[in-house]
């Protein structure tokens, strides 16, 4: 059976390019991209649907957030980790997400086809997409997408930490202070696509170094105008550090700081590996051309 073409199929090239900008992932295979595009009320209009990518998406999603539980949170029991899972992957998350990235407006229907009818639409096309990227990208490519946009937006997969005694006045007073109450609702209001927290915790996770933890140092100054110093941790070594006029500014502020260091640790580690790939290769070819020589 011949695969449909990015042309056989009626998903025009400014929708593609569209679900691309909003996917922030770029299709090599722009046919696995019309497809995902398609919903199965098309197929009456003689097109192939998304729904053999939608069952693969959901089979990688369901990897993805098991793998990204179990590392992330490695207290949790089976039963926990089970029910996180189902959340993270429930239709109405994932329709959550498709509504966020304002993908339903990209999808192909057929004729007289509403959309608000079947409630889970986007999200199966949420996973046909993840589908998509899967086989056009691999699994590198489908977790980046999955960690980024899915995963370390949901509250299922933050570990629920009780305050110890020596956080817990500073939670208090981090509520009942005015001025970061006033900062924070400011803070939310210009949130980026993407914080230093998200950001953060989706290199650890990519790295294999389990989620981040964060933990109050300190707060400091009178209940109204407290300022709080915030750490992070990954896999134990504090590796970033800063201050806010509530947990939440100081926490984005060590995320930061962390992250610069993560990426640098990264940066450093390619460099090396790319030293030693070089000189390996440069050792075969002086190998391959002795062995030439002497014949």
């Amino acid at each position: 059976m011949s695969k449909p073409n990015a042309d056989s199929l009626p998903v025009t090239e400014e929708r593609r390019a569209l679900a691309e900008k909003r996917l922030q992932y770029r299709f090599k295979e722009q046919r696995l991209l019309s497809q995902a595009l398609c919903h199965a009320s098309a197929r009456n209009q003689g097109y192939a649907s998304n729904e053999r990518l939608e069952f693969l998406g959901d089979a990688v999603l369901s990897l993805l957030a098991s793998w990204f539980l179990y590392e992330g949170l490695p207290e949790v029991d089976e039963g926990e980790l089970s029910r996180r899972r189902a959340a993270l992957c429930s239709g109405e998350a994932l329709s959550a997400v498709a509504a966020r990235l304002q993908l339903g407006p990209l999808l192909l229907t057929g004729k007289g086809q509403d959309l608000s009818a079947t409630p889970n639409m986007a999200g199966d096309q949420l996973e046909a997409l993840i589908g998509a990227i899967f086989l056009d990208g691999g699994l590198e490519a489908a977790q980046d997408f999955v960690i980024r946009e899915v995963l370390t937006k949901s509250d299922a997969a933050a570990p629920q930490k009780k305050p110890t005694e020596a956080e817990a006045p500073a939670a208090r007073s981090d509520k009942e202070s005015p001025q970061a109450s006033g900062s924070e609702s400011k803070q939310d209001a210009n949130d980026s696509f993407e914080d230093s927290k998200s950001k953060l915790q989706h290199h650890s996770l990519r790295l294999r170094l389990g989620l981040p933890e964060y933990r109050v140092v300190s707060s400091v100054g009178p209940g109204h105008n407290l300022t709080f110093t915030m750490e992070v941790r990954v896999q134990g070594n504090a590796i970033g550090r800063g201050e806010g006029s509530s947990k939440k500014l100081a926490s984005q502020a060590a995320a930061r700081e962390a992250l610069e260091v993560l990426l640098a640790s990264e940066k450093d580690t390619k460099k090396v590996d790319e030293a030693r790939m070089s000189a390996e290769k440069k050792k075969r070819a002086k190998k391959a051309s002795k062995k030439k020589n002497a014949n």
